[in-house]
């Protein structure tokens, strides 16, 4: 058995389609153009939705979530903090993720200090001495 031979007629409008890019892909397989279009962006049609209406018809979903007036005054904060646009960083588990991963963007830390307050009593966390020595006496 042989193998199927190509469509000279199919293969003729390829590459009239590829040669010229504003011609339409009506002879060309739906298969084929979008194979095409996966490797050569370029070569797709413009899309006909915009993402921003797509994501405000979603009515379900984690994508449909609809902010507050607080957490979109806290994602303004926190992009303004990321673009360089403001000093302090924001308060809140996505500043402390963003230190976690990229502890440079992470505000400085003050040194610890350990030592007692004055007038504080201290007490030893062990015993002054030789605890070995009271054993060996049976103390």
């Amino acid at each position: 058995m042989s193998p199927p031979r190509p469509d000279p007629d199919a293969a003729a409008a390829l590459a009239a389609w590829l040669d010229a890019p504003g011609s339409g892909p009506d002879a060309v397989e739906a298969e084929v153009q979008e194979a095409i279009w996966a490797l050569r962006p370029e070569r797709a049609p413009p899309p006909r939705f915009d993402m921003d209406e797509l994501l405000d018809g979603l009515v379900e979903g984690p994508l449909a979530h609809l902010a507050s007036a607080d957490e979109r005054a806290e994602a303004e904060a926190f992009a303004a903090w990321l673009d360089g646009r403001a000093a302090a960083p924001p308060r809140g588990p996505a500043a402390e993720a963003v230190f976690a991963l990229r502890p440079e963007r992470a505000p400085p830390v003050p040194p610890l200090d350990l030592r007692p307050p004055a007038g504080a009593e201290v007490v030893p966390l062990r015993p002054r001495g030789r605890p070995w020595a009271l054993s060996a006496v049976g103390g």
